[in-house]
């Protein structure tokens, strides 16, 4: 099974864990999930198309983000929002498999809308906090050094 990475609002809980790790967290956020509405507008990245499907017979939404050019061969990601109710409640998210070059982009475009969160692969690997301060390098090089 691929490798799947959860997107996790903070709160008090989520704060302590990332303490376990060094991994110093706002002091002050509101955080939550993203609704179906929000992850689509984030995932639009130049150069890219976005699929939306669903919702599936057990209540899932997918978003397919794939290169423009040469689809097969460039980074791509895919996304699953559940459970989905509408496109405007919020939901957990799951980026099912896909490429830190696409992943990131998405993530960094969520975090104004939705507040700071943490990516945590489903491999237990160090989480990546995504934090109004955070880049898209110092991101992209916290996610290489912990392959």
């Amino acid at each position: 099974m691929a490798e799947a990475f959860i997107l996790i609002p903070l709160d008090d809980g989520v704060v302590d864990w990332l303490g376990e790790f060094d991994i110093p967290a706002p002091s002050q956020y509101s955080s939550r999930h993203p609704s179906p509405r929000e992850l689509l507008a984030a995932a639009k990245l130049p150069g890219y198309s976005v699929v939306p499907s669903g919702p599936t017979p057990l209540g899932a939404w997918h978003i397919e983000v794939s290169s423009e050019i040469e689809p097969s061969s460039r980074p791509w990601a895919f996304l699953t929002f559940q459970p989905f109710t509408d496109m405007d409640t919020p939901s957990s998210t799951t980026f099912e498999r896909g490429w830190p070059e696409v992943i990131l982009p998405i993530a960094l475009a969520l975090q104004p809308i939705i507040g700071p969160f943490v990516i945590q692969s489903t491999s237990g690997s160090t989480p990546l906090l995504i934090a109004a301060d955070t880049t898209y390098a110092s991101a992209l090089e916290k996610w290489c050094a912990d392959e």
